[in-house]
């Protein structure tokens, strides 16, 4: 049970400490809502006809789980990304030391 809490607050730590070093990676997560939000509201708004609420009362909630599933995957590829760099530095360290042992044989 305490990973359950523990794992997700790792990962959001993880993703935060990257959105803090790449201010472009910051202003893209910052805009992108606000883009799709104003895309589909001022520009699909009228072509699109829901019955018994207004548009703007059916597309704000949609918009904001939209952009929980990209969190997502970005913190899944993020995850994907540091497991791919973990596996290419083991790689590394183990050719780095067999060229150090042979080195001194020489």
């Amino acid at each position: 049970m305490a990973a359950f809490v523990t794992d997700p607050l790792a990962v959001a730590r993880r993703q935060l400490l990257r959105l803090a070093r790449t201010p472009q990676q910051a202003i893209a997560a910052l805009t992108s809502p606000v883009l799709f939000l104003t895309l589909f509201r001022y520009v699909f708004g009228g072509a699109i006809p829901v019955p018994g609420l207004p548009y703007v009362d059916y597309v704000v909630p949609a918009m904001l789980v939209q952009n929980l599933i990209f969190l997502g995957f970005t913190s899944a590829a993020g995850q994907y990304t540091l497991i791919c760099l973990a596996w290419c530095a083991g790689l590394t360290a183990v050719a780095s030391a067999a060229a150090l042992r042979s080195y001194r044989r020489l």
